[in-house]
């Protein structure tokens, strides 16, 4: 079976998708409950299609993730701000999951037209904690069975 995965596109939609901007869940952990909150920036300040362009543009797996980590993936994480802005609770913001799938999206974008352009690890830095599958294990999303369509 095949199935897709949703992503925020802040290339194309740039503010917060609509179905999602009033979704603020109090999400239930041990101790204090978070409640997801935001205040995003100017959407003249997402990244855009043409940074993106240059950024998937990279020859080599390391500047290429150098880049994405720190332009886009860093920057929408402080853009939207509120719990986004944290690391440990920036997962009780279901658009924290809706950007991570656009940088996997455009991880699998960069891997198809730069095949064999993989990271070298060895030893414990092959392993993705704290499970025990290997970067090699989950590198292709076709072959884990999911595409962001067509």
């Amino acid at each position: 079976k095949r199935f897709f995965i949703p992503y925020w596109d802040w290339t194309r939609d740039r503010s917060i998708p609509s179905w999602i901007t009033n979704y603020r869940p109090t999400v239930k952990v041990t101790g204090t409950d978070i409640v997801v909150r935001r205040n995003p920036g100017s959407s003249s300040n997402l990244p855009t299609s043409s940074q993106i362009n240059a950024i998937l543009g990279r020859t080599t797996f390391t500047s290429f993730t150098r880049d994405l980590e720190r332009e886009p993936h860093d920057f929408v994480h402080g853009w939207v701000n509120g719990t986004m802005s944290f690391i440990n609770i920036a997962p009780a913001d279901p658009l924290f999951w809706m950007h991570h799938a656009q940088i996997d999206r455009l991880w699998s974008i960069w891997q198809a037209n730069h095949p064999n352009q993989n990271p070298t690890l060895s030893g414990a830095n092959r392993i993705m904690d704290p499970w025990s599958t290997t970067e090699s294990q989950v590198r292709s999303i076709s072959a884990l069975g999911y595409s962001y369509g067509p």
